[in-house]
């Protein structure tokens, strides 16, 4: 209640629709972030369609870091390359290695 009546007098989006994940997009290109929650990962590489379906299922998006003001942690610029290169069967492994640092 108090979140649309405060919703009408000052417009813009109720809340709810202000915190939606953001819908998946083509692949990302070189040099963009991707973001899952508070966390951010350089493409420093060509990424593979399958690799792109498999990070969207996890919860990644492309997000422009510059107009994000949440608190975000950048990894390495190396932790992309070790999950692309990563083999599909290995890549669960990689994974739960890199959100652990």
């Amino acid at each position: 209640m108090f979140d649309a009546l405060k919703t009408m007098i000052f417009g813009g989006k109720p809340a709810k629709e202000r915190r939606r994940l953001v819908r998946a997009s083509k692949r990302p290109a070189i040099n963009v972030y991707i973001t899952k929650q508070q966390i951010a990962i350089k493409v420093t590489e060509p990424m593979t369609t399958e690799l792109w379906d498999w990070l969207v299922l996890m919860g990644w998006r492309e997000v422009d870091i510059k107009s994000n003001r949440r608190k975000i942690r950048r990894l390495h610029d190396e932790t992309f390359s070790k999950l692309a290169n990563a083999k599909p069967v290995e890549r669960e492994a990689v994974y739960r290695a890199i959100l652990n640092l």
